[in-house]
């Protein structure tokens, strides 16, 4: 008596393919949602580094000064405030942008989620860089 050799699969080698990749969504899953996470956060930090540029090209446009500070987490530039709903900004001193195009610099330390980023102003000319820190 001669086998039929039937095209399929058993039930066996499915349930072990099925095996493996469940095994690779449950190691690569946790890894992208994470990083997934961390690339939300880090655009609504932009938002901060973004507003500082605003900041600097303003005041060497119109020649005038301008402050940047904190208040209970919103960012205040020049007693106006700018907030931001998903993010935590902290300053351990007021930032200076004045009209000739130089700043004080300083840091900017935003808090999303459970991410810290540090918006660095550099003196004098205004170099920014954000990092998360």
């Amino acid at each position: 008596m001669r086998l039929r050799n039937r095209g399929g699969m058993t039930i066996i080698e499915l349930l072990i393919v099925i095996f493996i990749i469940s095994m690779v969504f449950s190691v690569a899953l946790p890894v992208t949602l994470k990083t997934y996470q961390r690339y939300t956060a880090s655009l609504e930090a932009e938002k901060v580094l973004v507003l500082m540029a605003r900041v600097q090209r303003e005041s060497f446009a119109t020649g005038f000064d301008s402050y940047v500070r904190t208040v209970d987490g919103v960012i205040v530039i020049n007693d106006e405030g700018n907030p931001m709903p998903h993010a935590f900004a902290s300053l351990n001193r007021p930032i200076a942008f004045y009209g000739n195009g130089t700043t004080s610099g300083g840091e900017v330390i935003v808090y999303v989620n459970d991410f810290t980023f540090v918006v660095t102003v550099t003196a004098p000319f205004g170099g920014m860089l954000m990092t998360q820190g």
